[in-house]
């Protein structure tokens, strides 16, 4: 093995310049086996972090266009290296902007469902208070608990054990 140290000569950080711009799927890999190939000792850890300090991304071998399921969410590569939401990017193809400070839910609650007619924006406020009444509707069948809970009223108990709605 040529070197031990921790420093990076030019020819190693070539090599891994070129296996994160070829069409490997696990670039890090290919890396580390042509530097050992070339005689040099590294680990795939030192081969991770130098690609990501010389501004190697890991998901740069993935095309634009490319899906993928994070977090429950469906997302879609951009030009710009970046991840958007496949619902985001449906509501703009339709021309219909995303203030900020707001969210884009499902209304079927199905993160695969990305029908225009399915998508809503709303606050996280409002969110939270559409499920409050729906958890609401499931434990009463009192219609003015479920009506104060969509006019986004919380309910505290008062003294003698009374409930009132602020």
């Amino acid at each position: 093995m040529k070197r031990t140290n921790q420093t990076w000569t030019q020819h190693e950080i070539s090599v891994l310049k070129s296996a994160y711009q070829s069409e490997s799927l696990q670039p890090s890999k290919t890396a580390l086996q042509h530097l050992t190939k070339a005689g040099y000792k590294r680990t795939l850890n030192q081969v991770q972090y130098k690609a990501a300090y010389c501004g190697f991304s890991r998901c740069k071998h993935r095309k634009v266009g490319t899906t993928r399921m994070r977090n429950g969410t469906l997302q879609e590569k951009q030009q710009n290296g970046e991840w958007v939401s496949l619902a985001h990017i449906v509501l703009n193809r339709n021309g219909v902007n995303i203030p900020d400070g707001s969210y884009v839910f499902h209304r079927d609650g199905d993160p695969l469902n990305n029908d225009i007619e399915n998508l809503v924006i709303k606050t996280r406020a409002e969110h939270c208070r559409t499920v409050r009444a729906k958890d609401a509707m499931k434990q009463t069948k009192h219609p003015s608990t479920i009506e104060m809970l969509l006019q986004g009223k919380t309910p505290r108990m008062a003294g003698n054990n009374r409930m009132v709605w602020d």
